[in-house]
């Protein structure tokens, strides 16, 4: 099947599978034949192993599109020797590693061939491989080992052969599974056996279970956790998902009476806290296991503890409405207004859910029924609607429980209780569309103008929600039609914002008087939010234009209502506009002006009707600084020559990229990138950082534009702002092949970078690097530790002096290069400042390029975020960060020490232009004091570290939080200063 044939699979998978049949059963059936072809294979094998491992790379792209959620489905960079190892072809191996390469090498899941082999027990192919050089002992990403591999899938004789051959088992913890817990998780009973018997230790911690009697206990293995209980475990041991054993036995559906019994009798903690659901009792009662409450409560488990998602075990019966465990925990003296938990109260679960015998049983218990708190806020508006409501009447209204809501009113509930999602019981109602809860809380004297919630008030609900009827009882019964507040500011903005276009409710609310020009919320105005509607509604528009709309009126997410509607692609509305008047060169919003918007949207219709209507075809601001670079950002082949033959600007600089080039390598568009330089583009244009195209092409891996247009070698040499070469920065991420490639075009190996590291230092360690890179190089030598640390206490000395003289659109980049320069001299404290610092310098734009990704995932960061004090360039997030070691594409054979930095992005933080001005000022007073005769040293105390360098005793920078502008721009002064004064002699 030819190759462009893949890309059209994933939409017509179901077609495909009916139409060719053949290639579904090749695809998923490979092992079975390639095991009966074993005779007639070996001279294929010796010649055509190229070609043998591109139609492995079809076969995995083929199965990853047909099947990608099976078990079977293989991984990304799967080999010729993955796919054999793991279907038991013995002469494939052999033939594949007649030399010895590759018997290493990784699959995207960080498996070894090894792995593949344990997994499905086939020795004879682990002893060739052995014998090749396998590594025994490898982890993948999940730090899963082969012997882990063959526990988990219960491969006794694989496992006798690997003790055999001395595999250390696991005896202290390290955060990952145990070869004991993945087999007691199985319940493979002669696995646990003989690993207990060759030394393993029952209560080693780590895996997602923690231990393995809370595996064996989750799965209902009863033999195995008697197995364990004798050979030691603690039954009380905590960790993992469910904090105990005991905890884990019981949150099973169904649940497992007789271990629960067992673990009792040995002695577990009926009252143990942690895991998800807090207590046992707690697991228990929310998955109904009656039987299994009956035995806590006999075993004296404390009916009100709390914790866990659900607070306590009565707002987790309420949840699921199990009347008889709720009637249980009640006569055990369950506290009926105990507060905490998802829901704030039981009351307020039971309302959420309807369940109306429930909440009778709790309101004859005394129940509260104005009880405040929780994901509902209150029991009624939990019975309207059913989402995060402030308390039970607001649960039960957003719910449509209306026999719940009567019952909650009768007892007295607060029908104009404020809190939650919706802020009160009549704002649920209408947001989801109850008519007869509606009349209800109105009969009620609900009050129709009650501000707060997601929608602001009842109508702006309602109206968001095109609900016909309930926006006229509401405006009947007196609701304020321009109230302003919430994310659309009034009701004929919301109404407007809806795509399918809510006509009739709009006129609605013009005839009630609402002010068609209102300004505030999202879109700015009504118009706005009616062009910026994808797939557009004209007839809206339309109605809005003829009542007066203000067709150039500025504000909002997109600026104008031009911009919205290029933006959106709504043509017709684009053309509506500008025959109203709209101004096409109008500038604003998130992309500048309307030109621009359509330009990265690639709408080719829409940039040559505004470019007929006289749009400014180099007009410079928003987010790509002009039409062009939005364009090539986006790939938009047509739309780039459009805008070329109408006269742009191919070396226009500014936004976010710094060039239309710059956008285009960005993002590898490689057709962008050959349209641009046949229009003369200037590839020494450098962004504000001094990174060129190349540079960019280096950071990024992209070696087929390394190939494909040669024109970019012209900066081989050049360095950016933090003396990196593209060869700096390939060789720093792992990209070899590219590094080797510039290697060969003539790129300078023995220039230092900020570090004052050649690309020798960085491959230092990796013998297979060194050897590549020394074939391809002159010879170089390391650089001594000494001039590394002098380079860096210089780069630091340079990047502050840039913070002090260049305006920077963001100085983020090179406060993050600040931040790691100081973690490479071990000076944590300051690091830390810096990395805050960053987050206050406008790292987050919301499409920006400089936002932080993680390395492994490519998620962008937020919360924890971990540097690695080695690397030049690795950030990770918190849930990859134990993957990092073992990971093939970040230096696998390097020692890595990770930084932990709370990262939480603020958008709004910037500092004005004159607080910016004062900090030139004062930086600049402090550099000309530093560098003047008989300058005040920094009182230093000795250090013993090998750096030997000079410790500051001054305090660590002051934290962000709750700081303002002013604050920031002290912490920013001083931190600086700190770095000047500390640095300035060394």
């Amino acid at each position: 099947m030819p190759p462009e044939v893949l890309k059209y699979l994933p939409g017509t998978r179901k077609d495909f599978a009916q139409n060719h049949p053949l290639l579904i059963y090749s695809t998923k059936n490979l092992f079975i034949h390639a095991k009966k072809a074993a005779a007639s294979r070996a001279d294929v094998l010796q010649n055509e192993q190229d070609i043998l491992q591109r139609v492995i790379g079809r076969w995995v792209q083929i199965y990853r599109i047909l099947g990608p959620y099976e078990p079977e489905c293989p991984p990304k960079d799967t080999t010729i020797l993955h796919v054999a190892a793991a279907a038991n072809l013995v002469d494939v191996v052999e033939s594949v590693l007649f030399n010895g390469e590759g018997v290493r090498r990784k699959d995207g899941n960080g498996n070894t061939a090894f792995h593949l082999a344990a997994r499905h027990g086939h020795i004879t192919v682990a002893k060739v491989l052995r014998g090749k050089g396998a590594d025994c002992e490898a982890k993948n990403e999940n730090g899963t080992t082969p012997l882990i591999e063959a526990a988990r899938f219960g491969q006794l004789g694989f496992i006798e052969w690997l003790l055999h051959e001395g595999v250390e088992l696991e005896r202290t913890w390290d955060g990952s599974e145990s070869a004991l817990q993945a087999a007691s998780l199985g319940g493979h009973q002669s696995v646990v056996e003989i690993l207990l018997g060759a030394g393993a230790q029952a209560n080693v911690r780590g895996g997602k279970y923690g231990n393995a009697l809370q595996a064996a206990a989750y799965r209902g293995h009863t033999e195995t956790v008697r197995m364990l209980l004798d050979a030691g475990a603690d039954v009380n041991a905590q960790g993992g998902e469910y904090g105990n054993a005991l905890q884990a036995a019981a949150a099973i559906y169904g649940g497992y009476t007789e271990i629960v019994r067992m673990l009792l009798d040995a002695g577990a903690d009926v009252n143990a806290q942690g895991g998800q659901y807090g207590n046992t009792l707690q697991a228990a009662t929310f998955t109904g296991n009656t039987e299994i409450v009956r035995m806590l409560l006999d075993a004296s488990a404390d009916v009100n503890a709390q914790g866990g998602q659900y607070g306590n075990a009565l707002q987790a019966a309420t949840f699921t409405g199990n009347t008889e465990i709720v009637r249980m925990l009640l006569d055990a003296s369950a506290d009926v207004n105990a507060q905490g938990g998802q829901y704030g109260n039981a009351l307020q679960a039971a309302a959420h859910g309807g369940h109306t015998e429930t909440v009778q049983m709790l309101l004859d218990a005394g129940a509260d029924v104005n009880a405040q708190g929780g994901q509902y806020g209150n029991a009624l508006q939990a019975a309207t609607h059913g989402g995060q409501y402030g308390n039970a009447l607001q649960a039960a209204t957003h719910g449509g429980h209306t026999e719940t809501v009567r019952m909650l009113l009768d007892a007295g509930a607060d029908v104009n209780a404020q809190g939650g999602q919706y802020g009160n019981a009549l704002q649920a109602a209408a947001y989801g569309g109850r008519t007869e809860i509606v009349w209800m809380l109105l009969d009620a004297c609900a009050d129709v103008n009650a501000q707060g919630g997601e929608h602001g008030n009842a109508l702006q609900a309602a109206a968001f929600r095109g609900n016909t009827e309930i926006v006229r009882m509401l405006l009947d019964a007196g609701a304020d039609v321009n109230a302003q507040g919430a994310q659309y500011s009034n009701a004929l903005q919301a109404a407007a914002a809806v795509y399918r276009g809510q006509t009739e409710i709009l006129r609605m609310l013009l005839d009630a008087g609402a002010d068609i020009n209102a300004q505030g919320g999202q879109y700015g105005n009504a118009l706005q939010a009616a062009a910026a509607i994808y797939g557009g509604h004209t007839e809206t528009v339309r109605m809005l234009l003829d009542a007066g709309a203000d067709v150039n009126a500025q504000g909002g997410e997109y600026g104008n209502a031009l911009e919205a509607a290029a933006f959106r692609g709504n043509t017709e509305i684009v053309r509506m506009l500008l025959d109203a008047g709209a101004d096409v060169n109008a500038q604003g919003g998130q992309y500048g002006n309307a030109l621009q918007a359509s330009a990265f949207r690639g709408d080719t219709e829409a940039v040559r009707i505004l470019l007929d209507a006289g749009a400014d075809v180099n007009a410079q601001g928003g987010q790509y600084g002009n039409a062009l670079q939005a364009a090539a950002f986006r790939g938009n082949t047509e739309a780039v020559r459009i805008l070329l033959d109408a006269g742009a600007d191919v070396n226009a600089q500014g936004g976010e990229c710094g060039s239309p080039l710059l956008a285009a390598v960005h993002e590898g568009h490689s057709d962008q990138v050959q349209m641009l330089l046949h229009a003369s583009a200037d590839v020494l244009i450098a962004d504000e950082l001094d990174r060129t195209p190349l540079h960019i092409a280096a950071s990024k891996d992209m070696l087929d534009l390394l190939n494909g247009f040669p024109l970019l070698v012209s900066a081989i040499n050049n360095r950016d702002k933090l003396l990196q070469t593209p060869l700096h920065l390939a060789i720093s991420l792992g990209y070899v092949e590219f590094a080797v490639k510039l290697l060969e075009l003539g790129a300078n190996p023995s220039l230092p970078d900020g570090y004052g590291r050649n690309i020798l230092d960085w491959v230092l360690g990796n013998e297979r690097l060194m050897h590549q890179i020394q074939n391809h190089c002159p010879p170089i030598v390391v650089t001594p530790h000494d001039i590394q640390d002098l380079t860096v206490r210089q780069s630091i000395l340079q990047i502050s002096d840039t913070l002090l003289r260049c305006k920077l659109s963001s100085p983020w980049p090179l406060l993050q290069q600040l931040g790691r320069y100081l973690l490479f001299l071990d000076d944590v404290d300051n690091a830390h400042a810096i990395f805050q610092l960053a987050l206050s310098q406008g790292s987050f734009v919301r499409t920006g390029i400089y936002k932080t990704t993680c390395n492994l995932c490519t998620v962008a960061i937020t919360g924890s975020r971990f540097v690695c004090r080695i690397c030049a360039h690795v950030d990770l997030c918190s849930s990859c960060v134990q993957k990092y070691p073992y990971h093939s594409r970040l230096h696998p054979n390097q020692v890595h020490k990770t930084f932990e930095v709370l990262h939480a992005p603020d958008n709004e933080s910037r500092l004005t232009s004159s607080e910016s001005g004062q900090l030139s000022y004062f930086l600049s007073n402090l550099a000309h004091e530093l560098s003047a005769p008989n300058t005040h040293r920094t009182e230093v105390e000795p250090s013993n570290d090998s750096l030997s360098r000079p410790v500051l005793r001054t305090t660590a920078l002051i934290s962000r939080a709750n700081l303002g502008l002013a604050t920031i721009f002290c912490t920013i002064f001083f931190g600086l200063s700190a770095i000047l004064l500390r640095y300035w002699y060394f």
